[in-house]
């Protein structure tokens, strides 16, 4: 895990690690006016993208040029910056050339758009939450796959833990986790897949515990594969998401 002051000093560190490290994840962090780039990396590198723009139609560009060099858009991150709405996505190389963006959409559109593209065999991989001059918008990734999958959005995040229980007997297991405020009340959006391995939620973690706890964290039995930050009166607080190695 790093932190960025800025989007330049994120390039920089993406330019110096890429033959080592793959950029997995990057959750943008707003703290006492301050405002950083947190990231998430695993030991790999190779080829990979990544860019930043103003424009979900440039982005959409990028992806098509990328594609065609064997790329697949795996993460995205929308949020505003000095009052500009930007979108930052991540690439990496697979099979999964085939895939979907979707963007500033409301929750009716972003339902009928994930049931569309479900018929059509695209899976939901990574959503996005984000508020605009028009109220809160959707926006997501979705991937050419056949596997089971669900969606939940909800205020209570006792519910969404119910629903882990109820979905893991299924073979499902979240892939993607949202918090965010709207109408004056916390929501919670979760993505599920069918997979095979074991995950871990951390849950409601202060900025400091947060990073104790991933420094400490055994490398070789969990790995970190998104963070979701939000605001709380006592400060920022995470979500963790973590894949146990070796079961």
């Amino acid at each position: 895990v790093t932190l960025a002051n800025d989007y330049k000093e994120l390039v920089r560190q993406y330019q110096q690690r890429r033959d080592n490290y793959r950029l997995v994840a990057v959750e943008p962090l707003y703290r006492g006016g301050e405002f950083r780039y947190l990231s998430v990396w695993h030991p790999g590198g190779g080829k990979q993208r990544l860019w930043r723009d103003r424009s979900p139609g440039n982005l959409r560009s990028r992806q098509a040029q990328y594609r065609r060099e064997g790329l697949h858009l795996a993460n995205l991150e929308v949020f505003s910056r000095e009052g500009t709405l930007w979108y930052l996505g991540i690439w990496h190389p697979g099979a999964q050339g085939n895939s979907r963006l979707e963007a500033d959409l409301t929750w009716d559109e972003f339902l009928y758009r994930w049931g569309e593209l479900a018929r059509k065999d695209f899976r939901l991989i990574d959503a996005e939450v984000y508020s605009t001059a028009g109220g809160i918008r959707y926006a997501g990734v979705w991937q050419a796959d056949t596997r089971k999958f669900r969606l939940w959005k909800t205020a209570s995040i006792d519910t969404l833990l119910n629903k882990q229980e109820e979905y893991y007997p299924l073979g499902l297991r979240l892939h993607d986790l949202e918090v965010f405020v709207e109408g004056g009340r916390t929501y919670y959006l979760g993505v599920w897949l069918e997979s095979g391995d074991e995950m871990r939620l951390w849950l409601n973690q202060p900025l400091e515990q947060f990073v104790n706890q991933q420094n400490q964290a055994p490398a070789q039995t969990l790995q970190l594969l998104d963070v979701e930050a939000y605001s709380t009166t006592g400060g920022l607080s995470f979500f963790s998401l973590l894949r146990e190695l070796g079961r």
